[in-house]
């Protein structure tokens, strides 16, 4: 298929204690408070001691100057293989997928493990935070399973499972129209991003 992108990391690490309180410090919704609220007082045994943060994370929590220059992140893609060039795959919907993952919707498992991301704080396994590949998205402390996480190893761990055929986000995707969906805008709104409007 070949679309690629590649983030900046210059957001910095932090402590899990310093990203919770970043996070509610810019709580924007109702659900980024509501969701802000189910973090355990300390970090899960399980997960990383330092979490990452993208350039344009940073930017959203304040650890970056709003205004610093530099790329946040670039994409490409197999314009063969696109809409574009009247190609069998969503170039738009690819294009979303790609720049969510810059702007920070990804796992610290592309780190080996050995770091965590934003996104990681809301995997679930069984009804708790838990950093295992196999993991759910929940924004009520692991009540509900919003979307299952790619627990394959193809593909990456912050994306969807494969069985999310036309979701935008899903870990492959199918020839056709692509939908950034309401869980996608959720999972973008608590990891540090705020929208207006209809996407």
């Amino acid at each position: 298929l070949g679309s690629r992108s590649v983030a900046s990391w210059s957001g910095g690490e932090f402590s899990y204690s310093q990203i919770v309180g970043m996070l509610k410090q810019s709580a924007t919704t109702a659900t980024d408070t509501s969701t802000y609220g189910y973090f355990p007082a300390t970090a899960p045994a399980s997960l990383p001691s330092e979490v990452i943060l993208t350039s344009a994370q940073g930017k959203a929590l304040g650890t970056v100057p709003a205004t610093a220059t530099g790329i946040d992140g670039y994409f490409a893609l197999d314009s063969s293989t696109t809409s574009v060039n009247g190609g069998p795959y969503d170039a738009v919907g690819l294009s979303m997928h790609e720049i969510s993952e810059i702007l920070g919707r990804v796992s610290g498992f592309a780190f080996g493990g050995s770091l965590a991301t934003v996104q990681d704080l809301f995997r679930y396994n069984n009804g708790a935070l838990s950093f295992q590949a196999n993991g759910y998205f929940s924004v009520n402390g692991g009540s509900s399973n919003l979307k299952n996480f790619n627990g394959s190893s193809s593909g990456d761990a912050g994306d969807w499972e494969p069985d999310y055929s036309n979701d935008a986000c899903a870990a492959a995707v199918p020839p056709g129209q692509l939908v950034f969906s309401g869980t996608d805008l959720t999972e973008m709104d608590v990891i540090g991003f705020s929208y207006n409007g209809t996407p």
